[in-house]
């Protein structure tokens, strides 16, 4: 939830949902129960497991270098789910692209002006616009659902 879930312009039911996931999580429904905290058992994974818990869509994923950057701008044109994450990149990476490491962003949106792509922070701070070279470069692994 990010440290803005008491913002009035949240919708509540997004954060209603994030709680019941995690209590699930918890509970060993969709992780193992090894953690006592609600919010850790929900940590960590890949959006793709994420996305058929909580829709029960199917999913692909790709590794951004295994794809072409049209193919990625026409899933964002799809309105699908679609999810970035970065693993194991390292900090000098992290600070020069202003990205989190081992963790999934959001993309909302392409820009042609600017050609570049949206990432929504689901912690509602620090959202980025990058370029396909960088999410190449940043060794993007791309999640969406299929339907």
């Amino acid at each position: 939830m990010g440290a803005s879930a008491t913002n009035s312009l949240n919708e509540l039911w997004v954060a209603l949902a994030e709680k019941a996931y995690a209590q699930l999580a918890e509970s060993g429904w969709s992780r193992d129960a090894d953690s006592t905290d609600s919010y850790g058992a929900i940590e960590g994974g890949w959006m793709t497991d994420t996305i058929k818990q909580v829709t029960g869509l199917t999913t692909s994923d790709r590794q951004a270098s295994s794809m072409t950057k049209q193919e990625l701008i026409d899933v964002v044109n799809s309105n699908k789910l679609l999810t970035a994450g970065f693993v194991g990149i390292g900090s000098t990476l992290e600070s020069t692209y202003k990205v989190v490491d081992n963790h999934a962003y959001t993309i909302t949106g392409y820009n042609a002006s600017t050609d570049t792509f949206f990432l929504r922070n689901p912690w509602a701070t620090n959202h980025v616009s990058l370029t396909w070279e960088q999410l190449l470069t940043l060794k993007t692994y791309i999640q969406w659902s299929n339907a």
